[in-house]
């Protein structure tokens, strides 16, 4: 099971991402893909996985469709 936060801005998901990721091993860091979407995922300390992810400011939404 995953937790998929979706972030209202790039500084919300790297605050969020850096409070999570204390004792977390983290599988993702937070970067912009292909499509300008900004993704990271880790799993905390406690064993939840969590997908953090917001638009980037170069979101291309015509790659999405």
């Amino acid at each position: 099971v995953s937790l998929m936060l979706h972030c209202a801005d790039q500084k919300q998901a790297r605050v969020l991402y850096k409070k999570l990721s204390v004792g977390a091993t983290k599988a993702e860091p937070l970067q912009a893909n292909y499509f300008g979407i900004i993704v990271g995922s880790l799993t905390d300390r406690y064993g939840h996985h969590w997908i953090l992810q917001c638009l980037g400011q170069n979101f291309l939404f015509d790659r999405v469709i």
